[in-house]
Order: structure tokens, then C-alpha cells, then sequence
């Protein structure tokens, strides 16, 4: 999982961002609506972007909600050098 752009970016910069970005684990105090958003590869071989709309933060009652897109089994060239 990597940090992603904010705004629904290509398979193949969203599959760079997930090699390339990385974070480790989030903490909610770490998330901020509108400008949080991450990349992941899932063990199936799909990609995700996740970009976070609303919630985060500790004792936050408003629920997450994420704007979402997949790419299935996507295929990408190698990261430009």
C-alpha cells in the first residue's frame, strides 16, 4: 500500500504509487478527509485507489466514507527510469 494522489489518478501511476510510496500502517489521527488517499495491489492481482471523504480522527462519530476505484488484473509497463 502506498500514498495516492487525491484525485482518481491512472492504473499505472496508481500502481507506481503502491510500489513506490509506501506507508506502513494508518492511524486514524493520520487520516484526513479530502486529503487522504492511498494506493494498494490486492493479493488477487486487482489495484485500489481509496481517497478518504469523510471520518478519521480518534472518537470521530461520523462514519468513513471512501471514494473508490479498481482496476482488475491490471497489466503495467515497468516503471520509467
Amino acid at each position: 500500500m502506498g500514498a495516492g494522489p487525491v484525485t482518481v489518478p491512472t492504473p499505472q501511476d496508481c500502481y507506481y504509487d503502491a510500489q513506490s510510496q509506501t506507508v506502513g500502517p494508518v492511524e486514524p489521527l493520520d487520516m484526513i478527509p479530502g486529503k487522504s488517499a492511498w494506493c494498494l495491489l490486492t493479493k488477487k492481482g486487482n489495484l485500489v485507489w481509496l481517497h478518504l471523504l469523510s471520518g478519521g480522527g480518534y472518537g470521530d462519530a461520523i462514519p468513513l466514507r471512501l471514494e473508490l476505484m479498481q482496476w482488475k488484473k491490471i497489466n503495467v509497463s515497468p516503471a520509467p527510469k
